[in-house]
């Protein structure tokens, strides 16, 4: 607002030098990574108010990398007792950086399978859970990465608990 001639434009410029570009209400930003747009108004009389500056996120459309690797992929003996399973979690983004890694969630295979066969903070960023050991279950376990953009990767990992160890 300009109180005594009016405001004439508003106006920018991206990574703080070079023309002033007119504010249309859209502005396209043309690099990857954060990029710092300056802005400022010019009143009707010419005298501009002083620069103010924003550091915009990142134009970043590449989903980070994740890599998810299980202490247990397989069970034994079926003893129908709860296994503790730790995961190492290893994500990177090299565009906006890694916001969180959660843990999506983990499904069994037997459908006469019960809630507490699984004991899991779904949605968190646990690398702990337990599963039950009950013969002849794959149990599914995925991993979701998100980085400052909002784009994901999941990352799907197994662990079995066979009929039997034959062969081994």
């Amino acid at each position: 607002t300009d109180n005594l001639s009016g405001v004439a434009r508003t106006e920018y410029r991206i990574g703080g030098n070079g023309a002033w570009t007119p504010y249309g209400g859209l502005i396209i930003i043309p690099q990857i990574g954060a990029t710092t747009v300056q802005y400022r108004s010019v009143d009707k009389a010419g005298n501009a108010e002083a620069i103010k500056a924003l550091v915009i996120g990142s134009q970043d459309v590449t989903a980070p990398s994740l890599s998810v690797t299980l202490d247990k992929t397989v069970i034994w003996p079926p003893n129908k007792k709860m296994i503790a399973i730790n995961a190492t979690l290893n994500a990177t983004d090299a565009d906006s950086g890694v916001a969180s890694i959660i843990l999506t969630s983990i499904l069994c295979s037997d459908p006469t399978s019960t809630p507490s066969d699984i004991q899991a903070a779904i949605g968190t960023s646990a690398t702990t859970f337990s599963v039950r050991a009950e013969k002849d279950r794959t149990y599914t376990v995925t991993y979701t990465a998100t980085d400052n953009a909002g784009n994901k990767t999941a990352v799907t990992s197994v662990v079995t608990v066979p009929k039997n160890m034959a062969g081994n």
